[in-house]
């Protein structure tokens, strides 16, 4: 099969983070940020009816998906954070197209109702 060169990703930036549990023990759990992964250019896609019905049976909601150049490490659960605007997401799963040169991750994302809080060390 013939590389495709990935499209442009002119859209704007966003942050990976690392989360974790952020509670004392025996408390309510709290997702925080832990500290930063990394900070990546992306590009957004469409979320299709046949994505959000499969995400719906998982009990989860597609927001918004993107499509960045590939990192490795960045796991599900993560933090996303875009720079305009500062809206916070979750990752909910993670593509990797073979099809693309240089090597591409599409994120599905779903929107947190708080923001992370942070404790990594600036």
């Amino acid at each position: 099969m013939e590389k495709k060169m990935a499209p442009p990703f002119t859209d704007g930036f966003c942050k990976i983070h690392v989360t974790a549990n952020g509670s004392p023990g025996g408390g309510k759990p709290r997702d925080v940020i832990k500290s930063t992964l990394d900070r990546v250019a992306y590009s957004n896609l469409n979320v299709g009816i046949k994505r959000r019905e499969l995400a719906k049976q998982a009990h989860k909601e597609i927001h918004r998906r993107i499509r960045c150049p590939r990192r490795k490490g960045v796991e599900i659960g993560y933090a996303v954070a875009f720079e305009e605007g500062g809206e916070h997401y979750e990752i909910v799963s993670i593509d990797y197209p073979t099809m693309y040169v240089p090597a591409v991750m599409e994120l599905d994302l779903e929107r947190r109702a708080a923001r992370y809080e942070s404790t990594a060390v600036v």
